[in-house]
């Protein structure tokens, strides 16, 4: 696959097909952080997030550092695995994006480039992010946007 350009936040286009968002925008108080540590389905993520020292970097309230963060609910987060810093830094580096994107700023196969610095496609029908299969979207927080993980 061809690689172009890629525009201000780090998309590399193939073509541009638009994902349509069928679902409204929600729209919390506090950082990424504060969103998912007071929503009990995140608490496995939550611990990653602790586990990898990445707290702070999701609690910043700016407007100036925003992130797209991609987050798997507890059902989708192995329970059993050994999240170490070293794992956990690097599972979650994957799934931050250095800027906010919206869910009707996703192209398909476009290579959003991770906070790991590693190309991501975003994928259609049904919406992923690499292989992970996307079911909220939009969550909006002071300091960007979360996007729930099947």
């Amino acid at each position: 696959m061809a690689y172009l350009a890629p525009n201000s936040q780090g998309a590399n286009y193939t073509h541009r097909i638009k994902w349509s968002p069928s679902t409204t925008q929600l729209i919390e108080s506090g950082s990424i952080y504060d969103v998912l540590a007071k929503r009990p389905e995140y608490s496995r993520f939550i611990s990653v997030v602790i586990q990898a020292g990445m707290s702070d970097l999701l609690a910043v309230k700016s407007e100036h550092s925003l992130y797209t963060v991609f987050a798997f609910s507890n059902e989708n987060l192995l329970a059993n695995a050994n999240y170490d810093t070293h794992t956990s830094r690097k599972l979650l580096k994957n799934l931050i994006l250095p800027f906010e994107l919206h869910s009707e700023e996703f192209e398909e196969h476009a290579h959003y480039v991770a906070f790991s610095g590693d190309r991501v496609a975003m994928k259609f029908n049904p919406l992923r992010y690499g292989d992970e299969r996307l079911t909220a979207i939009d969550i909006v927080a002071t300091n960007g946007v979360i996007h729930a993980i099947v």
